[in-house]
């Protein structure tokens, strides 16, 4: 970050073209959206499902769950319709990390599932 003169993390060039691709903005709300996508997506590609995660994990993602739904809903982004093309392309960010490209259509249809059982509370 700082050697190439970066002021934000999300500046870099993992995190800023995922967050463009998401909308056109760098709004807080999008930056928050498009660095829980990445920690969502590092958690499957890691455990497979969040079924395997403890209860103790399952309830402290809770809260990033309804905070990612409502910045979703601030920002008017639906993450249903480009979850999977955002998979692949934080994938592609991120070379170092080769089992976040095995299976990203899988990844996000579990994604997308835990994403819409959080709405029904």
């Amino acid at each position: 970050m700082a050697l190439n003169n970066f002021k934000k993390v999300y500046e870099t060039d993992h995190i800023k073209p995922l967050i463009k691709e998401m909308r056109n903005d760098i709004s807080s709300e999008s930056r928050v959206v498009g660095e829980m996508l990445r920690v969502f997506h590092r958690i499957v590609a890691d455990v497979k499902s969040f079924s395997n995660l403890s209860c103790k994990r399952k309830r402290k993602l809770i809260l990033y769950r309804r905070l990612f739904l409502q910045n979703c809903i601030k920002i008017n982004f639906n993450y249903k319709e480009k979850m999977e093309n955002l998979l692949a392309l934080n994938s592609r960010l991120q070379p170092c990390y080769p089992e976040l490209a095995v299976n990203t259509k899988y990844f996000a249809n579990e994604i997308i599932n835990w994403l819409e059982r959080g709405k029904k509370f």
